[in-house]
């Protein structure tokens, strides 16, 4: 849950980009990469994190898989237990 929180959070940070590109098409913009922030046109940038959005937003996909899962998973193993216990009540 909280890897999903974090991934949502790059998300809204990276979908903020985008707007602000938007409304400055014609600014000077800079991309940080590791410590080091590099010069990009607009539309650089624009590309990038469009492909990093992508890749968040596949990421979010898989979390919410594996939730899925798990979560089916926990309920499976409490209907066992409580049918081990006698009789399937909660």
């Amino acid at each position: 849950m909280i890897q999903k929180q974090n991934v949502q959070i790059q998300a809204q940070e990276i979908e903020n980009a985008l707007k602000e590109l938007e409304k400055n098409p014609n600014s000077t913009v800079y991309e940080l990469v590791g410590n080091v922030l590099i010069k990009k046109t607009p539309q650089e940038l624009t590309e990038s994190l469009n492909e990093k959005k992508k890749l968040t937003d596949l990421r979010l996909e898989s979390l919410d898989k594996q939730i899925d899962r798990i979560t089916k998973k926990a309920q499976d193993l409490q209907k066992e237990l409580s049918s081990l216990k006698g009789g399937g009540a909660k």
